[in-house]
């Protein structure tokens, strides 16, 4: 059974650093949104705000150059059906060029001031009966083009139906060119057959600073990605699960061009994930043409479990291309798994990371990283092997641009609670030495 985490820890783990600036935040006048609004607003100033979000993406999406929609701290619900006559079918939809930031308190006049109320912006897939998922909306938010998605908290999506069975929470739309950032956001108890919280196919997905917490799926309990790009920087996953099927937290399934990985994570923390089949965090799985492909720089794997093979990555298919995983100055640390692969399972390239029961590789150990309290899920470091003992020429290139300086070639310079990185010998994990 697992160990339940004190409130006030299990809190920290779910850390936000709001970015001082997300991507994609334009100049100019946005569209404001506030559930506390008057009735009548016409969008354009917080004293007339938009009550529904709705309202506001639909403006938004109809201007000629799109735009930036700003929403303050509230509870939102779509009432916009995308399936006539089916109510469970209401979304969000954020179209082409919209780029929607919440976590206002409603009195800003510059994007520099945002508050930072992320947890109190809610999108909320609870459409009916309060606390029962079998009317909730398929997905809370369809993304289309490209587009935004920064500063919320999406719940109670449940796309469990054979035509809606994927994305409870975002549902990239396939065949639309879809380019979706998501930033400094938080997915909870989003439910589907594929990606309980995400799911992306023919798609590109850029995940920063967001934290997936207990979702569900078949296959992909947090997220699911197939045929397309997904870069995942700075972002925790939490007790996220499968039913039936294959990877806790991801599923990556033909990902790869030539060689290289199209599935990133960089700085990501993986804890108490299960999967009923392979992967108790990550599986790579594939089609016939081709596998999934993934790289994991600086991340740490701990207390992930599988009821088949892989307690924290498994990179295995029977197709004739085969799944492959790259894991480099990584924690893999007490994981398990029924059938076999602890730590790590199938085709792994493993380097300088500390893995539990050794696994070959240069500069790889076997030593208690030292956590600073583990049973408590404070997966900093308190010293130790792992200080140092990364490979800085590992470090991904900063392709979210993290610190906003236009540089996205540079290493990436922070950890996971967004701290500076340190030159020269980085250490293994999500959390750099020292950082609070």
């Amino acid at each position: 059974m697992r160990t339940q985490l004190p409130i006030q820890l299990a809190l920290a783990l779910l850390l936000v650093v709001p970015c001082a600036r997300a991507a994609g935040q334009a100049d100019g006048t946005p569209i404001f949104v506030s559930a506390a609004a008057p009735a009548g607003g016409d969008g354009s100033s917080w004293s007339t705000a938009f009550q529904e979000l709705d309202s506001a993406l639909m403006l938004a999406a109809s201007q000629p150059q799109s735009g930036d929609v700003w929403v303050a701290r509230g509870r939102y619900v779509s009432r916009q059906h995308h399936i006539p006559g089916d109510p469970r079918s209401a979304s969000f939809l954020i179209a082409g060029g919209v780029r929607v930031h919440g976590g206002f308190r409603g009195d800003e006049s510059s994007f520099a001031q945002r508050a930072g109320l992320f947890r109190d912006t809610l999108l909320d897939g609870d459409l009916g009966v309060g606390g029962s998922d079998h009317d909730n909306a398929y997905h809370v938010v369809r993304a289309r083009g490209a587009c935004v998605l920064d500063g919320f908290t999406l719940m109670n999506g449940n796309a469990n139906v054979a035509s809606e069975a994927r994305g409870g929470g975002v549902l990239c739309e396939p065949n639309q060119g879809t380019l979706l950032r998501l930033s400094n956001c938080y997915l909870l108890g989003n439910k589907a057959n594929q990606g309980g919280a995400l799911h992306a196919m023919l798609a590109t997905a850029e995940i920063d600073n967001c934290v997936f917490l207990r979702n569900e799926a078949n296959n992909g309990g947090a997220l699911f990605a197939i045929t397309s790009s997904v870069a995942i920087w700075n972002s925790s996953f939490i007790r996220n699960s499968t039913r039936t099927g294959h990877g806790g937290a991801l599923m990556f399934a033909s990902i790869g061009v030539r060689g290289i990985p199209n599935a990133r994570a960089m700085n990501c923390l993986f804890l108490e994930n299960e999967s009923t089949g392979n992967g108790g965090a990550v599986h790579l799985g594939g089609s016939q043409f081709s596998s999934g492909l993934g790289i994991f720089v600086a991340c740490t794997f701990t207390r992930n479990s599988a009821g088949g093979s892989g307690g924290a990555i498994s990179a295995i298919t029977t197709t004739p291309t085969p799944a492959l995983s790259l894991v480099r100055n990584s924690i893999v640390w007490g994981n398990s798994a029924v059938q076999g692969g602890d730590q790590l399972f199938g085709t792994q390239y493993v380097s300088h990371c500390d893995v539990q029961g050794g696994y070959p590789g240069t500069g790889n150990i076997d030593v208690d990283p030292q956590f600073v309290d583990p049973a408590a899920g404070n997966l900093r470091l308190a010293g130790g092997p792992c200080v140092d003992a990364g490979l800085d020429s590992f470090t991904l290139p900063d392709q979210l641009d993290l610190d906003g300086d236009g540089l996205i070639f540079e290493p990436t310079p922070f950890d996971r609670d967004r701290e500076r990185r340190s030159v020269g010998n980085v250490d293994m994990g999500a959390f750099e030495f020292g950082t609070p």
